[in-house]
């Protein structure tokens, strides 16, 4: 079955994607790698994995039964970030070119002082930071696995730095969320027919200004903590270093227990 136009009240982007079905057919890409995706983000279940990809099935076909589970499940945004992450760009710009009259309150608007683009350009740079966002995140997560399976025999000497990753992790989860509130904010907008106020239009460039600082300050910081955990590894490596250090953390453990 389906999903129709009038299924799709309340999402811009599940109307969009009805209306380009053709052109995602006919350009989409990497299918296996998208497949990969929506698995990994539980909007396809794996044991179902093998049922589209079947060879019984033609490729138009697996495209749309695909697109009918994302509508289903109002899964777009994973849609989205998913043709992103593999090499689908083209795709997802497509589906993000709505019609003139939903952009209406955007008309007046700059993603950041300084720097005109067009609505499209927004929803795409918000796509693109989500998914960057939830790369470093994985890539963190992927980091702690590594650090737990192979140095077992380091974990009390690494619990620290353990701690501080994971910290930053659901900071980072924090900012995704901040992002998914402004992209609902946007879709929320596209949906208005009057004309956004001048000082709404002052808000929401603030906020938007605001997120990119935020994103720029937080890849900063993952750069930062990537270089002491390779050096911390480096130097954990050096047998007459490793006594060093485990004696300089403890003394760090014993001053933070006092204060």
């Amino acid at each position: 079955m389906y999903a129709t136009n009038e299924n799709m009240d309340g999402d811009p982007i599940g109307k969009s994607i009805i209306k380009n079905l053709v052109y995602i057919k006919q350009n989409i890409t990497s299918y296996d790698t998208i497949l990969d995706i929506l698995v990994s983000k539980e909007i396809i279940g794996l044991h179902e994995r093998s049922d589209f990809s079947s060879h019984g099935i033609s490729h138009n076909d697996k495209i749309q039964e695909v697109i009918n589970v994302v509508l289903k499940k109002g899964a777009s945004d994973e849609f989205i970030t998913a043709l992103l992450d593999s090499g689908n760009e083209h795709v997802a710009e497509q589906i993000l070119t709505l019609d003139e009259k939903d952009f209406t309150t955007f008309t007046q608007g700059t993603w950041v002082t300084g720097n005109s683009i067009g609505p499209k350009d927004r929803l795409l740079q918000a796509y693109r930071d989500i998914a960057t966002l939830q790369r470093e995140k994985n890539d963190i997560s992927n980091e702690i696995k590594s650090l737990q399976t192979h140095h077992e025999d380091q974990v009390a000497g690494l619990h620290e730095q353990i701690t501080k990753l994971k910290e930053q992790m659901r900071e980072k989860d924090n900012t995704i969320k901040a992002q998914n509130e402004l992209l609902r904010k946007l879709k929320e907008m596209q949906e208005k027919k009057s004309t956004i106020h001048e000082e709404q239009m002052d808000d929401i460039k603030q906020t938007l200004a605001k997120v990119v600082n935020l994103c720029e300050t937080t890849q900063e910081k993952v750069i930062e903590t990537q270089k002491k955990v390779t050096l911390l590894e480096d130097q954990m490596k050096k047998p007459r270093v490793r006594g060093n250090i485990t004696s300089t953390m403890r003394e760090e453990r014993n001053k933070a227990n006092k204060h």
